[in-house]
C-alpha cells in the first residue's frame, strides 16, 4: 500500500513538472510569434523619396499598404492558431488538475489504509504474543496434569496388580480349603456323619469294649462338628471369575484413559 502511496505521488510530481514545462514552451512561443515583423526592406530617407514622382510615392504607398495587409493577415492567423493552442492547452492543464486531485484523493484514501492495516497488523501481533504466552502456559498445565495422571495411574495399575495377586491367593486358599473339605467329607460316613476308621489289630493294644463305649461319643462330635458341604467348584466358573477380572480391569483402564486425555 505504501508503494502504491509512493507511486500516486510520484505521477502527480511528474504532471506538475510536464504542466510547468508546457507553460513555459506556450509563452517562448507567444513572444516569439507576438514580436513586431522585421520590414521588409530599409526605409528610405526623405531627400530620396522628395526625389521621386508623385507615381512612385503612390506605388511605394500601396506596396507598403499591401505589405501590411499581408502582414495583418498572418498576425491574424498566427493569433488565431495560438488561441487554439491556448485553448487546448487550457483543457490539457484543467484535465491534468482533475486527474491530479483524483490522485490526492486516491492517495489520502490510501493513506488513511495503510494506517488501519498497520494498526491492525499491531493488533494481529499483540494477540498472538499472547496467544503464544496462553500456549506455553496451558502446555506446562498439561504437562503437569499428564504426569500427574501418570502418576496416578501408575500407582492405580501397581494396587490393581496387588490386588489380583491378593484374587490369586485367596483363591488358591479356596481350592486349597476345598481339598480339605473334600477329604473331610471322605472320611465322614454319608449317612450317620461318624469318623470312618480302617479295621483296627485286635492286638494293639486297645480294648475292643473301650472302643465300642466310645463310639456314641465320636459320633456326635463328629456330626456336631462337621461343616455344611461347600458348593462343587468346577472349571467353568474358575474361568468365568478369570474373564469377570478381566473385564473389571478394562473397564478400569478405559475410564482412566478417558479420564486423562478428555
Amino acid at each position: 500500500m505504501v508503494l502504491v502511496a509512493n507511486d500516486t505521488m510520484s505521477m502527480s510530481s511528474e504532471r506538475n513538472v510536464s504542466i510547468s514545462g508546457t507553460k513555459q514552451q506556450l509563452s517562448m512561443q507567444l513572444s516569439m510569434q507576438l514580436s513586431p515583423p522585421k520590414p521588409m526592406c530599409k526605409s528610405s530617407s526623405d531627400h530620396d523619396l522628395l526625389k521621386l514622382g508623385a507615381a512612385d510615392l503612390v506605388k511605394k504607398l500601396r506596396k507598403a499598404e499591401a505589405d501590411n495587409i499581408k502582414l495583418t493577415i498572418d498576425h491574424g492567423a498566427v493569433m488565431k492558431e495560438v488561441n487554439c493552442r491556448m485553448q487546448v492547452h487550457s483543457m490539457e492543464i484543467r484535465a491534468t488538475k482533475d486527474a491530479n486531485q483524483r490522485l490526492e484523493e486516491d492517495n489520502l484514501e490510501l493513506r488513511d489504509l495503510c494506517c488501519f492495516l498497520d494498526d491492525d497488523r499491531q493488533k494481529g501481533r499483540k494477540l498472538a504474543r499472547e496467544w503464544q504466552r496462553f500456549g506455553r502456559y496451558t502446555a506446562s498445565v498439561m504437562r503437569q496434569e499428564v504426569s500427574a495422571y501418570q502418576n496416578k495411574l501408575r500407582e492405580l495399575e501397581s494396587k490393581q496388580q496387588e490386588l489380583i495377586k491378593d484374587n490369586l491367593e485367596l483363591k488358591q486358599l479356596c481350592l486349597y480349603l476345598d481339598e480339605e473339605r473334600t477329604v473331610n467329607r471322605s472320611t465322614l460316613c454319608g449317612q450317620c456323619g461318624a469318623l470312618l476308621h480302617g479295621p483296627r489289630d485286635e492286638g494293639d493294644g486297645s480294648s475292643s469294649s473301650t472302643n465300642t463305649n466310645d463310639e456314641p461319643l465320636a459320633l456326635a462330635l463328629a456330626v456336631a462338628l462337621a461343616p455344611p458341604p461347600p458348593p462343587t467348584r468346577t472349571c467353568s466358573r474358575e474361568r468365568l471369575l478369570e474373564e469377570g477380572i478381566q473385564r473389571q480391569r478394562s473397564v478400569i483402564n478405559g475410564i482412566l484413559i478417558r479420564f486423562i486425555f478428555y
